[in-house]
């Protein structure tokens, strides 16, 4: 007598079969994902990395002055003189424009547009794993998080050299930018 259907023996079979392909497949989804995940995370990073080293180089190319102590003016050729991990400088409110450049009709005996008032100071500082950067009364704002290492080279007398260096799960990554400084340091 033949039977027309599975026995209890093979149906459990199949389910165990059919458990065991859906547990690799929820393993391997799950493997993908925090793959993802990590792959989406340094992107992320190397992002704002490069984003804040294009911002700082923009922002110091228009510094009128430096303020870091160790800054040379004049430093002798072929040398590279370490600025630590904060970078200081002055540089022209962009909101004053029109009061430091008044129609020159209209131009007082005594008028200096590089006068001090029409500064700000600016501040990058490295304080744990965060950089910061804060413009004259503003408060500190957060440039980029997760970072190992900000550096500040000055390279010559018109160039400084900016590296950030962040820590990815197995290696170290180091980004660097020359900043030409544009206006002539007093």
């Amino acid at each position: 007598m033949r039977s027309r259907g599975f026995s209890l023996l093979e149906a459990l079979i199949a389910t165990g079969l059919v458990f065991l392909v859906l547990g690799v497949i929820s393993v391997l989804l799950r493997e993908y994902s925090a793959i993802s995940r990590q792959a989406t995370s340094r992107d992320n990073t190397l992002d704002a990395v490069q984003f804040a080293l294009r911002e700082m180089r923009n922002e110091v190319g228009g510094a009128v002055r430096i303020l870091n102590p160790e800054f040379s003016k004049s430093p002798p050729p072929g040398t590279t003189q370490e600025l630590g991990d904060s970078l200081s400088f002055m540089k022209f409110r962009s909101s004053d424009r029109s009061v430091r450049f008044p129609p020159f009709d209209e131009l007082p005996a005594d008028y200096d547009p590089w006068a001090q008032e029409f500064q700000t100071p600016v501040h990058y500082r490295q304080k744990g794993t965060t950089l910061t950067r804060k413009a004259g009364n503003t408060p500190a704002q957060t440039m980029i998080t997760e970072i190992n290492v900000f550096d500040v080279k000055q390279v010559g007398q018109s160039y400084l050299q900016l590296t950030l260096s962040f820590q990815e799960e197995r290696r170290h990554r180091h980004y660097s930018l020359d900043a030409k400084l544009w206006v002539m340091q007093p």
